[in-house]
């Protein structure tokens, strides 16, 4: 990925380890989001994740809160300062990180 030519911008742009984290693994097939105010991702901050309207076939298979990992249900409730892993096909992943993700 460093030979990317945004690398080094998403780089320095990265405010938390988790998305410096992401950045290093970045992956056609996962996104990783940073749910912030202000942001494009303040859109998914208090819904619950069945309320997303995600692409069918995504899935958002961890939420990193604060110094805990969760799995979550259709009921979990998103929240400012969540970072999210998020699976699907290359195809929605692009579409996701166009929609929600800064500086892409």
């Amino acid at each position: 990925h460093v030979d990317e030519d945004a690398f080094i911008e998403r780089w320095l742009g990265a405010e938390d380890d988790q998305e410096l984290r992401g950045i290093l693994l970045r992956d056609e097939r996962l996104l990783h989001l940073s749910l912030k105010e202000n942001s494009k991702s303040a859109y998914f901050i208090g819904k619950k994740v069945f309320e997303l309207g995600m692409p069918e076939g995504s899935l958002i298979a961890v939420i990193h809160r604060q110094d805990d990992v969760l799995i979550p249900k259709g009921k979990t409730e998103l929240r400012e300062g969540d970072y999210l892993t998020i699976i699907a096909a290359p195809k929605e992943i692009e579409s996701l990180r166009r929609e929600y993700f800064e500086g892409e």
